[in-house]
């Protein structure tokens, strides 16, 4: 086997693995390609794989995408990996832990200073991977939260809510540490996801807020942010 970065030729195979990877067709390559054409920082150069050097075949794949976060108020470069995967003909053979190491590879070679990727500890942990955050849910009782809006006043996201978007998130989170630093542009806020949802809050046509979120056994928010602090 051997490592490749891709080229602009390789784009459609790999998009091919990451769907049977996951098993979900035009899902993961719909990401990838919403990507390809939104987002500022993508290139084909930051996805590598592992090849069969016979056929040329990717055996395995991962994504590397440059992103900012503030880290304890200065700006810090990482990498986002996702989407990764293995061809399902050639899981349990080492294929997928070669390939996030040729990411990190990769991630050092673009000067970033750290990897981020969601997945198991325990098959990330030997990789040189730690847990980035605790997850957490908070819980409110229907008498605390404040009295519903006209339902008329939440709509679907639309481009030009974009920028909008972008400002109430850098409000929200101003000198958080670890919050990103976003781009307006469509893959960041559009549900690629599965059962993944994103609504506005628009009175009057102005976008006052914004909720993302995912509908599984319970509804969970994923993200929001609001002009108003009181909510």
């Amino acid at each position: 086997m051997s490592r490749q970065t891709a080229s602009p030729t390789d784009l459609e195979s790999l998009l091919r693995l990451h769907d049977a990877a996951f098993g979900r067709a035009n899902r993961e390559s719909r990401l990838v390609g919403a990507l390809a054409l939104g987002h500022p920082a993508f290139r084909e150069d930051l996805h590598v794989s592992v090849a069969d050097e016979a056929t040329g075949e990717p055996l395995a794949a991962a994504l590397v995408l440059p992103r900012r976060i503030e880290l304890r108020g200065a700006p810090l470069s990482v990498g986002v990996l996702a989407p990764w995967g293995v061809s399902p003909a050639h899981r349990e053979q080492g294929f997928g832990k070669r390939v996030i190491e040729l990411a990190a590879e990769r991630s050092r070679e673009l000067g970033l200073a750290a990897l981020v990727t969601i997945g198991d500890p325990d098959y990330l942990g030997p990789l040189g991977f730690g847990s980035a955050f605790d997850l957490h849910s908070v819980h409110a009782t229907a008498e605390r939260l404040p009295a519903e809006s006209a339902a008329d006043e939440w709509r679907g996201l639309v481009g030009e809510d974009l920028p909008r978007l972008v400002a109430l998130y850098d409000r929200a989170r101003s000198g958080v540490s670890g919050t990103e630093h976003r781009d307006a542009c469509v893959p960041d806020w559009e549900a690629h996801a599965a059962e993944s949802y994103a609504l506005v809050h628009a009175p009057e046509g102005r976008v006052l807020a914004y909720v993302r979120f995912r509908v599984r056994e319970e509804l969970e928010v994923s993200e929001c942010a609001t002009a108003d602090a009181r909510g």
